[in-house]
């Protein structure tokens, strides 16, 4: 029964990054269960305002709904938690084993 499970959570993993590889990450998201949920995520996040009154921001890199690290640039966050979450994926999937970044 374990094994099963196990197997299946293989294969779920192996369809995200598919579906990550066909750059269909809007439709992946939508449609993923709460348990599925990736947990990499990135957001803007207000800081404070200027003497302007213009919004000072940076994009929040988040762990699971938690801050973990800003950066103001937004192509580096979405870089940072799409190989973040495809290490998740490749890691569930079976597809490499944490030994073998030990042995490495």
């Amino acid at each position: 029964m374990t094994e099963d499970i196990n197997e299946l959570r293989k294969k779920r993993a192996r369809e995200l990054l598919e579906a990550m590889d066909n750059d269909d990450k809007d439709g992946l998201i939508e449609n993923l269960p709460e348990e599925e949920v990736l947990p990499w995520a990135y957001r803007f996040g207000v800081m404070g305002h200027s003497e302007d009154g213009t919004e000072i921001g940076a994009f929040q890199i988040l762990q699971q709904g938690q801050v973990i690290a800003m950066t103001q640039d937004q192509q580096f966050a979405e870089m940072v938690t799409d190989y973040l979450n495809r290490m998740v994926l490749v890691m569930n999937a079976g597809l490499m084993d944490m030994g073998e970044l030990d042995e490495g």
